[in-house]
Parts: C-alpha cells; sequence; structure tokens
C-alpha cells in the first residue's frame, strides 16, 4: 500500500513538472529566451523533481517515455535562481528590443 501511494505521489510530481515544462517552453521566446527559468515556478523543490523523475525512469517499460523523462529531467537544470534568471532573460530581451529599433 505504502509502495502504490510512493509510485502515485512520484507520478503527481512528474505531471505537475511536466505542465511547468510546457508552459515555459511555449514562453521561451517572448520571457525566457535564455532558457533559465525562475527557479519559484517548480511546484516542488528541485531536488525532490528530480527523485521522482529518476524513480519514473527506472519504473517506465516504455522506452519513448523513459526518453521524454530523461529530457525533462536535463531541463530541471535550467530552472536557477529568479535574479540570475531574470537577469539573464531581461539582457536579451533588451537585445532583441534594441537590434530591432
Amino acid at each position: 500500500m505504502a509502495r502504490q501511494k510512493n509510485l502515485a505521489e512520484i507520478e503527481k510530481i512528474v505531471q505537475v513538472y511536466g505542465k511547468v515544462i510546457e508552459e515555459t517552453s511555449q514562453e521561451a521566446m517572448t520571457k525566457y529566451p535564455s532558457i533559465h527559468y525562475p527557479i519559484s515556478l517548480l511546484p516542488y523543490p528541485k531536488e525532490k523533481i528530480r527523485e521522482a523523475l529518476n524513480t519514473a525512469i527506472l519504473h517506465t517499460e516504455d522506452e519513448k517515455m523513459a526518453e521524454a523523462l530523461k529530457s525533462t529531467l536535463v531541463m530541471l537544470d535550467w530552472f536557477v535562481d529568479d535574479a540570475e534568471a531574470n537577469k539573464k532573460n531581461k539582457e536579451i530581451l533588451y537585445r532583441w528590443k534594441r537590434s530591432k529599433k
């Protein structure tokens, strides 16, 4: 029973994180052009998400799903301190704006 509860929690973490990845990817060119995202966007602490993804990778039998999970695991490193992410994104957006003048 505890194992099922743990796997259900892992599935929830992975799904909610996946929605964050989907949303940030859609906003990459307009809000996050440096591909650095504010860590405050994450629904759980980074390490908890990393653990859930690694566990999900180990337990999936679907190779395509395992590859997708590995990709989202890499993307987790794109979430950095909010101030750092905002600074890098603002710099690029400023340069783009200036280049269009």
